[in-house]
This record gives C-alpha cells, sequence and structure tokens, in this order.
C-alpha cells in the first residue's frame, strides 16, 4: 500500500467506518515492522483529545479547514446537518496525519523496510532544525558607555550607579534610589534582542516589561516633578502613583503623560499602527508633530498609524490581547498571517520569507510562547499555508 491508502485506512478505523476488506489491509500493514507503534500514536485517544483542543483554542476558517481535509483526499464529506464541532475528532484524526505522520513515519519505520514515501514539501521540520521560544536576556547600557549582558550569571549580583542601588535578579533589574539627592540625571538603557524579555523595576517603584525588540532609556534617579522614560518597541508599564510628579513616556512619534495607571505601548516599526492601550488609571498622549491630545479612559486604545497623516484613532480595547505576550501568550483575533508571523520573527528570532501568493486566511485562539516555532507551526499550517525552516535562521511561508 502506498501512504495514501494508509492514511485512509487509519482514518476509517478512527471513524469506525472500515470494511472487513480493508480491516484486513489494515492488519497486513500492521504487521510490518514499526507499524504498529506509529498507529498506537495515531490513534491514542489522549493524542487526538489534545489535536481537538488545540483545533479549539486557535480557530481558522471553516471553509479553510475543510478545503485542507478534502485536497488531501481524505474520506471525509461536509454533511450540512452536522456542525464542525461535530466532526472536529475526524478534523483532529486527519490533523495528526497530514502533520505528525509526515514528520513521524522516518522515526518509527526503518528506513530499509518502509515503502512510505515522505513528500519533503509537507514535512515541517526537523529536530535539529527547530526553533526555540525568546526568554529572560537584555544588555544594560550604562552612562558611560560600557554594555552589561543580563542574564543568569548577573543574578544576584549588586551594585551601585549616581547613589542608586542596582540589583540583578532572574530575568529583572532593579533601582533603589534610596532617598539619594542628585543633581543631575544619569541614564541607563535596558535593549532586549529578538528572542529576549525583560523587566526593570524603575527607582521609583513603577515596573516596566520589555517584549523581544524593544528598548528602554531612563534615569537612575529620577529628580523634580518629572519622570521620564525613553522607548522604542513594546513595553507594559505600571506606573508608581506620585501625585507631585508626573510620569513621561517618549515614543518616536508620541508623548505620553501619565499618574498612576498600568498601560501598554506598541511602538514596533515594522507594525502598521502605534497603540497606547489603558488599563487602569489615566493617560493623555500628545502626538510630536501636531501636538494633538487626546485622553484616554480604561479598556481604551489609542491608534495611530506608522506612516502618513497622524490621524488618532481612540477605540475599545481587547485588552487581554494586548497584554497576552507579557502574560506568556500568543493571542489573536481576525489576524492575518503576516500579523502573526511578525511575532514569531521577534519571538523566535528569525527572520520570514514569503514565497507565491498566501491566502488570505484570518486566525483566532491563543497559544503559549514557551512553545517550540514548531508547535505553533503545525497549527498554522492547517490552513494549507506550508512553513519551512532553513538552517534555524529562517522561516519560509508558502501556499
Amino acid at each position: 500500500m502506498d501512504q495514501d491508502e494508509v492514511w485512509v485506512l487509519i482514518l476509517k478505523h478512527i471513524q469506525q467506518d472500515i470494511t472487513p476488506q480493508e480491516a484486513e489491509q489494515l492488519a497486513e500493514w500492521l504487521k510490518q515492522g514499526g507499524n504498529r507503534q506509529l498507529f498506537d500514536r495515531l490513534t491514542d485517544p489522549s493524542n487526538l483529545h489534545a489535536k481537538i483542543e488545540e483545533y479549539r483554542n486557535f480557530q481558522v476558517s471553516e471553509d479553510v479547514a475543510w478545503k485542507r481535509l478534502l485536497d488531501a483526499g481524505l474520506p471525509i464529506q461536509k454533511h450540512h446537518k452536522k456542525s464542525f464541532d461535530t466532526w472536529l475528532p475526524y478534523i483532529a484524526a486527519a490533523a495528526l496525519l497530514l502533520g505528525i505522520v509526515a514528520i513521524r513515519f522516518s522515526w518509527f519505520l526503518p528506513p530499509e523496510k518502509s515503502d512510505l514515501k515522505i513528500n519533503k514539501q509537507d514535512v515541517l521540520l526537523s529536530e535539529r532544525k527547530d526553533l526555540s521560544p525568546g526568554g529572560d536576556k537584555a544588555i544594560l547600557t550604562l552612562s558611560d558607555g560600557r554594555k552589561v549582558t543580563l542574564d543568569s550569571s548577573k543574578a544576584g549580583q549588586k551594585d551601585v550607579q549616581a547613589g542608586s542601588q542596582v540589583q540583578y535578579g532572574a530575568g529583572e533589574v532593579r533601582y533603589d534610589a534610596g532617598g539619594n539627592n542628585v543633581s543631575h540625571l544619569i541614564y541607563n538603557t535596558v535593549t532586549t534582542p529578538r528572542g529576549g524579555k525583560f523587566r526593570i523595576v524603575l527607582p521609583d517603584g513603577s515596573i516596566a516589561w520589555l517584549n523581544a525588540s524593544s528598548s528602554l532609556r531612563y534615569p537612575v534617579a529620577f529628580i523634580g516633578k518629572e519622570r521620564k522614560v525613553e522607548m522604542t518597541g513594546e513595553i507594559y508599564f505600571e506606573v508608581a502613583t506620585n501625585a507631585t510628579s508626573v510620569f513621561k513616556v517618549s515614543t518616536n512619534k508620541t508623548e505620553i503623560l501619565v499618574l498612576g495607571t498600568s498601560f501598554n505601548v506598541n511602538t514596533y516599526n515594522n507594525e502598521p499602527t502605534n497603540k497606547t492601550t489603558l488599563l487602569s488609571g489615566r493617560v493623555k498622549i500628545r502626538e510630536n508633530i501636531t501636538g494633538k491630545e487626546v485622553l484616554l479612559k480604561p479598556g481604551q486604545e489609542a491608534v495611530l498609524p506608522s506612516t502618513g497623516s497622524p490621524l488618532w484613532k481612540v477605540a475599545d480595547a481587547d485588552v487581554d490581547m494586548t497584554i497576552a505576550w507579557k502574560n506568556g501568550r500568543f493571542q489573536f483575533k481576525g489576524a492575518d498571517i503576516q500579523t502573526i508571523m511578525r511575532q514569531i520573527s521577534r519571538w523566535y528570532n528569525v527572520n520570514v520569507e514569503y514565497k507565491g501568493d498566501i491566502p488570505p486566511v484570518e486566525f483566532t485562539g491563543k497559544m503559549h510562547r514557551e512553545a517550540k516555532a514548531s508547535e505553533i507551526l503545525e497549527v498554522l499550517k492547517s490552513t494549507g499555508i506550508h512553513f519551512t525552516i532553513i538552517d534555524s535562521s529562517k522561516i519560509v511561508v508558502s501556499n
């Protein structure tokens, strides 16, 4: 039997729609070395349940999912009387066959005994080419230009800068001005690379969470009636309340004035918009060129195009989705593949290349950022979009 015939028989077995003659064919195949182990893995209820949950949590267009299954030649018919959820067990089984089989056959079957041909275009990746998720890493640039690598080796160490105590912890750097009076501002900058994240506890007790490819420039001790920092990339802030000292965040397009609040700012250059999302408190945002200001209420976001006319748009925000990165998740709602791959590129420190016409599929769902790239791409692959990892440095996206 060829590979396609085996897939069909296994899927029919899962559907309990296999004829006696087909059952005999499957039984003969199972007698061959290594096939039983693969069959047990594909038909294990726990694997099917996990795949079902994966599809529930990361939804794609129903029509696209059906097309993916039918194009593969699998024996599934779309009945109008059955809901998409009713077919999830079969879709999960098909996903295992379409996804796992292409990767796993070479692991379970001895090459000299296998009569199954693997289509290399469908092989997502090998363990050697997989991409690990990002983690706690950053570079601290001191006021004199010296650079300090912030990683696990710095945890527990202490330093003093301009009278402020500096303590390095796991994934964070913490400043304590200790009431010292300083006459002028001395700045530090923390920069996260692609694949990095970090947390800074500022000298006033405010906290900044840096996403990948971000930076924050800040004084080691604040002076007077203004606490001003400068940022790039994406940062979530929780600002300590101080009625006598306004907190200001300066970006390449805006200045954000804060009293005591929590908010997220996304200013990535390769995103179509700059966004400031308010979770609590109040902020006032001023556009740098026109000087136009907007006030935000909790649950709102201010959106400014990255290029072109600086026109504000204030709208209700999906707060959970906005700060999903801080909480260790990817989360999307109606996102196209380009939007998703920009996040993957930053978090997995990988370049993305597109080949051919990519179908306009919209994605909605959640996945953990601690997952390897293979797990994320395997879900996205169910739409018929192909992903190839090259030398652990580039993902090629193709139709």
